[in-house]
């Protein structure tokens, strides 16, 4: 089972498929991402025109020139063997698996409850020291950060909230971090409203204009042209995005 398509965790499983005759599911929106995997198109095939529609033209053109074509071709990928849906219940040896859809990291991400002990195997959805990247996909939705939030909000009120969240580290409280990460996305959305009020015409314009990452760095001091830096690149499975964790 793969909460997500993201290479550094899909792959491994879809390989272990293949070698150890395992089953393998991914959440059913997954379906829009992994259909559309072309490593001849490049990474981000849709990201171009979005980027442009939010005013960074230059790293719009710099995606649209298709540099990253053929990278991430050597890893595993392909379709799994189903598409659980939220609510069902995949049993195993040692209990059940409950699926729980949360969209927003990736369009189809999942994350599975185990029904017996209330450990929470979280995926990406809820990271100990970061909030994940959104929509950095090959096929995202419309309105992935309000996804996010709103699955946030989900695994909020779960029965059993304080379970413990398996990510790395372990966390021991779901609830304590998912109201971190809300804190944290209501001050970014009034310091964004702020800078809106103040004559920022575009996304760009706002994200240049803020303060991010623990350092307090605005983007222009992260990198000269894009704002991201270097190693972005070189890391293609990677699910964390420093130029959209906020």
């Amino acid at each position: 089972m793969a909460t997500h398509h993201h290479g550094d965790h899909y792959s491994q499983a879809f390989a272990w498929r293949t070698t150890q005759g395992c089953t393998l599911f991914a959440g059913r929106e997954e379906s829009h991402s992994i259909d559309s995997f072309l490593t001849d198109v490049g990474r981000f095939p849709n990201h171009p025109r979005l980027l442009t529609r939010c005013g960074a033209t230059k790293l719009a053109e710099r995606i649209a020139r298709n540099e990253e074509a053929g990278e991430g071709a050597d890893i595993a990928h392909g379709r799994p063997d189903g598409w659980p849906d939220h609510g069902d219940v995949i049993p195993s040896r040692n209990g059940a698996l409950e699926v729980i859809a949360t969209p927003g990291h990736t369009r189809g991400h999942v994350v599975f409850r185990h029904t017996d002990t209330r450990i929470l195997f979280s995926g990406d959805h809820i990271l100990p020291r970061i909030t994940p990247s959104i929509g950095f996909e090959w096929a995202p939705e419309p309105n992935p950060l309000r996804s996010y939030l709103r699955s946030l909000e989900l695994v909020r009120g779960l029965p059993t909230p304080h379970c413990c969240l398996l990510t790395a580290p372990v966390t021991a409280s779901t609830r304590d971090r998912v109201d971190e990460l809300l804190h944290h996305h209501r001050e970014r959305l009034d310091e964004a409203c702020e800078h809106i009020a103040a004559g920022a015409t575009t996304a760009y314009h706002v994200a240049k204009s803020m303060r991010r990452t623990h350092r307090r760095r605005q983007l222009d001091e992260r990198h000269p042209s894009t704002g991201c830096p270097p190693s972005w690149r070189s890391a293609p499975t990677s699910t964390y995005s420093p130029c959209t964790a906020g």
